[in-house]
C-alpha cells in the first residue's frame, strides 16, 4: 500500500526488491529518500470542536432521529501524534496539543524572541529537547561535562552502580541493548534500557565496566528467567507490584500532624 503510488513499470522491480523484509517505518524512510517531498507548513491553528447532535438546529436533529442510527453525526477519531519522513534528513511532526501546552509554547517563544524568530517553532522545540536530554542523561547515565578524576573504575558491591561505570558502559554499548540472538542478530532496542549485572547480584556479582552491560527490560527479564526460573521471577514481579501499590497508598494518606505548620527552631534553642 505504501509503495503503490510510486510504482511504475520502470522502477517496480527495483523498488519492491529494496522494500523486501523492511518494516513500515523503514519503507517510509526509503520512499522519502527516493521520492523527496517539500517541507510542510509550520504553524499552529485551533481545531474546531466536533458538532454533536444536541448542538444541531431542531430541524437537523429531527431529521437525524427519524433516519437510521448511522445518520447521527459521530465524533471524528482523534489523530495520533506522528513523525513521518519527507526527504533525506527531513521529517514532519504532527500533533494536537492542549491549551496548557499551547500557552507554554507561546511563553517560550516570548522568552526567546531576541534569539529565535517568532515563526521558527522547530528551533524552540530543539532548545527544549536539548535541555530535557541533558537532564535525562544526567539522571540516567550520570552524564556530566566535568567528571571527577578517577584512578581506574572501581567495583561496587550490591546493586549500586557508580556514575563513572554508568558513563563507560553507556558509551561502550552505544546506548543500545546488547542481547544477541542465536542467529547473531543484536537487539535494536534503545527504549527501556537497564544496567544489567552479567554476574547476578544474588550470586555475589559486583558492578564493574567489564561485568556490566545494557539490556532492554524484556531481555533483562528473559535472562533472569533463564537463570532463576519463570515462576520465581513472576513471584518477584508480583511482590514488587504489591509493594509499589502499598507505597502509593501510604503516600496518599497523610497524617494529621503532617498538616500542621512547623515552627522553625533557632540555633541553640
Amino acid at each position: 500500500m505504501l509503495l503503490a503510488p510510486y510504482l511504475t513499470e520502470e522502477n517496480a522491480e527495483g523498488l519492491l526488491a529494496a522494500a523486501t523484509h523492511k518494516t513500515k517505518a523503514e519503507i517510509e524512510v526509503l520512499l522519502a529518500q527516493r521520492f523527496p517531498r517539500p517541507d510542510m507548513f509550520t504553524g499552529i491553528r485551533a481545531i474546531e470542536p466536533p458538532v454533536l447532535a444536541g448542538q444541531l438546529s431542531p430541524g437537523i436533529v429531527e431529521a437525524a432521529a427519524a433516519g437510521s442510527p448511522e445518520a447521527a453525526p459521530a465524533e471524528p477519531p482523534a489523530q495520533r501524534p506522528r513523525v513521518a519522513p519527507l526527504a533525506p534528513r527531513r521529517f514532519s511532526l504532527q500533533l494536537t496539543i492542549c491549551q496548557q501546552l499551547h500557552d507554554k509554547l507561546r511563553y517560550a517563544q516570548e522568552l526567546l524572541s531576541h534569539q529565535i524568530p517568532p515563526g521558527d517553532i522547530p528551533a524552540v522545540f530543539e532548545r527544549a529537547l536539548d535541555s530535557l536530554i541533558r537532564q535525562l542523561e544526567k539522571r540516567k547515565i550520570a552524564a556530566t561535562q566535568k567528571p571527577r578524576a578517577s584512578h581506574g573504575h572501581k567495583r561496587a558491591a550490591g546493586r549500586y552502580v557508580p556514575a563513572e561505570i554508568k558513563r563507560a558502559v553507556w558509551r561502550r554499548d552505544q546506548g543500545r541493548c546488547t542481547f544477541v540472538s542465536e542467529d547473531g542478530r543484536r537487539c535494536q532496542a534503545r527504549k527501556f534500557l537497564e544496567f544489567d549485572h552479567i554476574d547476578e547480584v544474588a550470586r555475589g556479582g559486583t558492578a564493574s565496566v567489564e561485568r556490566m552491560r545494557l539490556r532492554c527490560r524484556a531481555h533483562n527479564q528473559y535472562g533472569a528467567e533463564r537463570t532463576f526460573g519463570a515462576g520465581f521471577m513472576q513471584q518477584k514481579r508480583e511482590q514488587s507490584r504489591r509493594a509499589a501499590a502499598c507505597t502509593r497508598g501510604t503516600s496518599q494518606r497523610s497524617h494529621p500532624m503532617a498538616q500542621e505548620p512547623r515552627i522553625p527552631c533557632r540555633r541553640g534553642a
